[in-house]
């Protein structure tokens, strides 16, 4: 046996002015609030996933990286080196 809509309607008025006179949270309040803190819950889990893909990164060794000031100074060094070696492979060939 369904109650009638009408009848529906009323008590449902009557319960949000009473529960809004207690100060009580209504079902919708609740809901918003479930929907809040699952979204909330997804993004700690997105950084969780983040903070652990970091940590995987620098836990591995890194590459030595020559600093600009050093590859500078030997740039000429090299290139001196590397015509030299040129000149050295084509005085064999003749």
């Amino acid at each position: 046996m369904s109650l009638p809509r009408e009848f529906r309607e009323a008590v449902e008025k009557a319960m949000l002015k009473t529960l809004e006179q207690l100060a009580m949270p209504t079902r919708n309040d609740i809901i918003s609030i479930a929907e809040r803190m699952t979204n909330i819950e997804m993004r700690l889990d997105d950084l969780d996933a983040k903070i652990d893909a970091l940590l995987a990164r620098t836990a591995q060794p890194a590459k030595p990286v020559a600093s600009a000031s050093a590859s500078a100074s030997h740039a000429p060094q090299q290139a001196a080196k590397r015509a030299g070696r040129s000149r050295t492979a084509k005085k064999g060939k003749k």
